[in-house]
């Protein structure tokens, strides 16, 4: 499976790492994988999505919606995840947009970057936290 989910600063923070073509399924499996427990969703202070060595995505407007229904429902336990996303080709930085645009009623801070390194700017600059 082309994802690693890896927790950090004692599950405060949550990194998914893509490698190659990524599914919907590969997403929903990282979704899944991160809001696993109440009790895991409350630590929860980011989520940063790296694509970084991602090659293409194909998931639709629907999945998205999909996506988004987990995001609704963990939103409800902590209302104040950050999320970042990391998306350097021009497809990855657009569906995330678009993810942005249909999820725009969440609670949660989110933004998308060209750069690792700016997306973990951001990242310290909203929760404190240093992410390695």
């Amino acid at each position: 499976m082309p994802v690693d989910v890896k927790y950090i600063c004692d599950g405060a923070g949550v990194i998914h790492s893509y490698t190659a073509d990524v599914s919907f399924e590969d997403l929903y499996y990282a979704i899944d994988r991160t809001y696993e427990s109440v009790d895991t969703i409350k630590k929860i202070q980011f989520i940063l999505f790296n694509f970084l060595e991602t090659t293409s995505t194909t998931v639709s407007p629907e999945e998205f919606r999909i996506l988004i229904n987990k995001d609704r429902d963990a939103a409800k336990i902590n209302s104040k995840i950050v999320v970042a996303v990391v998306g350097p080709t021009d497809l990855i930085f657009g569906l995330s947009r678009m993810y942005e645009m249909l999820a725009d009623e969440l609670p949660w801070k989110q933004s998308t970057f060209r750069t690792l390194s700016e997306a973990k700017s951001w990242i310290k600059q909203k929760t404190g936290l240093e992410v390695f």
